[in-house]
């Protein structure tokens, strides 16, 4: 049984993309 269709899954993995990529650019604007 799926309790998570593929719309949230999709919406999880974005938002987990987005999250990661702006903890990069902070990461890499905090080591000059």
């Amino acid at each position: 049984m799926n309790l998570i269709d593929e719309a949230d899954v999709m919406r999880i993995v974005v938002f987990n993309m987005f999250r990661v990529s702006k903890s990069l650019i902070n990461y890499q604007l905090t080591i000059p």
